[in-house]
C-alpha cells in the first residue's frame, strides 16, 4: 500500500548537472577549526540537552518548553567546507541563525 505512493527519481537524467569543484583548502581549514571547536561544542550541546530534558520534566511534558531551551544550543555541530566557504551560516543556536 505504501509502496504504490513512492515515486522513483532518476538523478542521472537530470537536466541540471553541477560539477563539484575540488577545494582542499576549505576541507583542511574545516578540519583545523574542528580540532578547536569540537571540544567546546560537545559539552555545550550535552549541557543544553540536559537542561532541556530537565525543563521538559519539570513542566510535566510541556509541549514546547524543552524545545525552546534546547534551541539555545541547537546550531552548527560540526564545521564543514560549506561553512568555511560561506555557503551556510555558522550558528550557536537556532536563535542566532538567519531564518530560511
Amino acid at each position: 500500500m505504501l509502496a504504490t505512493s513512492v515515486h522513483a527519481v532518476d538523478l542521472s537524467s537530470s537536466t541540471e548537472t553541477r560539477e563539484r569543484e575540488p577545494n582542499p583548502r576549505a576541507a583542511l581549514t574545516a578540519v583545523a577549526m574542528n580540532i578547536f571547536f569540537l571540544p567546546v561544542r560537545l559539552p555545550l550541546t550535552v549541557l543544553g540537552a540536559f537542561f532541556a530534558g530537565f525543563t521538559g520534566f519539570m513542566t510535566f511534558g510541556g509541549k514546547y518548553a524543552a524545545d525552546d531551551v534546547f534551541a539555545a544550543v541547537d546550531g552548527t555541530q560540526v564545521i564543514d567546507e560549506h561553512i568555511v566557504e560561506g555557503r551556510e551560516p555558522f550558528c550557536i543556536g537556532r536563535y542566532d541563525c538567519p531564518r530560511r
